[in-house]
């Protein structure tokens, strides 16, 4: 793998993205605890583009479709692949497919999850537009991410959730190469998969992020991926400091998710205290849940 050099661009951490709804546009809807909005009328003046069997298919359709797509992609393809999701849906309808049990909770489930999200985005209500001042505490409360910044070029072994016993964790502590990893694997008779990666800091949550601060060249850091461990081990360092100019930008906007994502969190609160919540199953950190001695009605 190529030396890691500081040109690498920065982008605001995946993990500051993890607010799932909150990621959309602000809603213009009235604050939470107000009048739910109206419902809008339908746009007759979206321009039809295409008809399949007399239904209409929408320029607002085609950019609905073009905002769900990971990468560009020419209108003129989008268009054909509308057409080709109304006919196949249009024929799902005649063949009775809604009333698959699988078809039906899937189609349940994506209309709650469009009613939840929009429920979201009223309840949080607006973002707040953070100040400078704000902006730069930040900026200077995490170093490592900014003024600090480093690309770090490792070793990672991933290894199968509950293979290292205290015995292996301390002959990894005492490892200082790759080939001191492999071994004490070996010895232990873990198996294990290899690769280099290179990390940056936005790539991780902040805690993570400041522990790779403080690692010196050849130690390891541990980290479990769901279910499973990975190793990373430190083989070189690079600095890729960003300026508060360059980062004021995307602090504002993470500054900005963040506190509609605390805002809906005291709504989330409000609403599981007005609604009777009852678990029929045993739930981690709960317990087991008494269940039902009898069927419910």
């Amino acid at each position: 793998m190529p030396r890691a050099t500081n040109r690498r661009p920065f982008h605001l951490p995946p993990w500051a993205w993890t607010f799932g709804v909150l990621a959309l546009a602000a809603c213009e809807a009235d604050l939470p605890g107000g009048a739910a909005p109206a419902a809008a009328a339908p746009d007759r003046d979206a321009k039809v583009l295409a008809r399949v069997d007399g239904e209409s298919i929408t320029q607002r359709q085609l950019q609905r479709l073009a905002e769900e797509q990971p990468a560009i992609e020419a209108q003129a393809r989008l268009l054909e692949r509308l057409i080709d999701r109304q006919l196949l849906a249009r024929r799902a309808l005649d063949a009775q497919l809604e009333r698959n049990p699988e078809v039906s909770l899937r189609l349940d489930m994506a209309r709650q999850q469009v009613l939840a999200q929009a429920a979201a985005e009223w309840l949080a209500g607006p973002p707040r537009p953070p100040g400078v001042a704000e902006v730069r505490h930040y900026f200077e409360q995490h170093p490592a991410f900014f003024a600090e910044r480093q690309i770090y070029r490792m070793q990672a072994f991933a290894v199968l959730a509950g293979r290292l016993d205290g015995n292996l964790r301390r002959a990894l502590a005492r490892s200082h190469r790759p080939g001191d990893t492999r071994a004490a694997l070996a010895a232990g008779r873990v198996a294990f998969q290899e690769r280099p990666v290179e990390l940056v800091p936005e790539q991780l949550p902040p805690a993570l992020a400041e522990q790779l601060v403080r690692l010196a060249v050849g130690d390891v850091l541990l980290v479990g991926q769901g279910g499973d461990e990975t190793i990373y081990q430190l083989i070189d360092r690079a600095p890729a400091p960003v300026q508060f100019e360059a980062a004021q930008t995307l602090i504002r906007q993470y500054l900005a998710s963040a506190e509609r994502e605390r805002q809906l969190a005291e709504q989330l609160a409000r609403l599981r205290r007005e609604a009777r919540v009852e678990y029929l199953v045993s739930q981690p950190g709960r317990g087991q849940a008494a269940l039902p001695a009898t069927p419910a009605s």
